[in-house]
């Protein structure tokens, strides 16, 4: 592809980095010095902390780039046209807010990460979230579904006037929840299957079980907050958690055989639909030994979201009141030129971490309803909390 010739005249733009204290950069900024941009109008944002929610936040504020490119330090960027793909969404229309695209798992990852990488792309799995993990379609106007965070870009000013991230969200769900209100507001959403990056799935069953079941407390999270019914769905893997649990009770209660048999039609059903996707996935990467684990992955990815849903009802539902979760909200935000980016920053080890008890799910209820008016009279970004800024 013939790239123009980058002018003067091209807009300014920010990629925004959160990290944790010790992050490494140099996947990322190697990244971003391939792209066919210039690069005096490029600053990099790297903001350092444990909350990625306010560490964004932060980051927005002292970005000056007309649009911001938001990017997690183990996403490849493999395309040099990458932030052209997006700007040239940006000016054709000035209703767009926001432009993003799908994270694929690299063909060098193992066996057991490319099967997790299947499971993301499956229908059975993930419904129709998979497109943030394979290309489907064409570009179009798009929602939260579709969108994932370590590959999308927003236009500055709206996410600004949109009031920022929530930062009731710690880990998960932040970007759909952003995103639903600059559709309130408005603004369109692309998602184009031709703008991708490369991420690498975890790297062992554990953690893909931590992974899952953090998704699913965000999920709970989320609907709690915002209760909508088009949440519904996502309830169905807490369904089949319970029914997989009450299996061995079932076996031993003393009624018909019939009535077992009838009552393990699920079971039966979760499998054969199991195999079909196991099938699917043969179809999409002709390997037999990663489509044969996904069939074994199926039932373990819906059991440990549906446990991280469990979790969320009781810590954010029943007993919201008696655990605290301590939140840390100091971040330390550097802005570089790209050319004088460093990819190791000076050490963050003494970075302090002061805690502040998580507040109810009725005072976040109310702070969210305050966000959204607040952000409808004023561009101002979201409450962060304490916060603390250094280069």
């Amino acid at each position: 592809m013939q790239t123009r010739r980058t002018t003067r005249n091209d807009p300014r733009i920010s990629f925004l980095i959160p990290i944790p204290p010790g992050g490494d950069l140099e996947n990322s900024l190697a990244s971003i010095r391939r792209q066919h941009y210039n690069p005096d109008r490029i600053e990099v944002v790297v903001c350092i902390g444990r909350h990625r929610s306010v560490q964004r936040n932060e980051g927005l504020q002292r970005a000056s780039g007309e649009v911001i490119f938001f990017l997690d330090n183990d996403v490849v960027i493999p395309d040099p046209d990458y932030v052209r793909k997006h700007l040239v969404q940006y000016a054709a229309d000035p209703a767009v807010a926001s432009v993003g695209g799908p994270s694929l798992t690299p063909t060098d990852d193992s066996v057991l990460q490319r099967a997790f990488g299947q499971i993301f792309q499956s229908y059975f799995a993930t419904t129709s979230i998979r497109a943030r993990y394979m290309r489907i379609g064409e570009r179009r106007d798009s929602n939260e579904r579709e969108l994932i965070l370590c590959n999308q870009s927003m236009r500055t000013s709206a996410v600004r006037r949109a009031g920022g991230f929530n930062t009731h969200f710690h880990s998960g769900n932040e970007e759909n929840e952003l995103v639903n209100r600059l559709l309130e507001n408005g603004g369109r959403v692309i998602y184009d299957p031709d703008i991708y990056v490369y991420r690498s799935q975890r790297h062992n069953l554990l953690e893909f079980i931590k992974q899952i079941g953090k998704y699913g407390k965000s999920r709970i999270e989320h609907f709690l907050i915002k209760p909508n019914a088009l949440e519904l769905p996502f309830f169905a893997p807490l369904a089949f958690l319970l029914y997989a649990a009450s299996l061995p009770i079932a076996v031993f209660l003393p009624v018909p055989t019939l009535w077992k048999a009838i009552y393990a039609v699920p079971g039966l059903l979760h499998a054969l639909l199991s195999a079909v996707s196991a099938i699917g996935a043969y179809r999409r990467c002709r390997e037999f030994g990663v489509s044969a684990l996904t069939f074994l992955l199926y039932p373990i990815h819906h059991c440990s979201y549906g446990l991280g849903m469990l979790y969320g009802l009781f810590r954010y539902g029943v007993f919201q009141g008696i655990f605290h979760e301590p939140e840390r909200f100091t971040v330390d935000v550097r802005v570089y030129a790209l050319k004088k980016a460093n990819p190791r920053p000076e050490s963050t080890a003494g970075l302090p971490e002061p805690g502040a008890a998580k507040p109810s799910l009725l005072a976040r209820r109310a702070a969210h309803q305050a966000t959204r008016k607040a952000s409808a009279k004023k561009p101002t970004a979201a409450n962060t909390g304490a916060r603390k800024h250094a280069r």
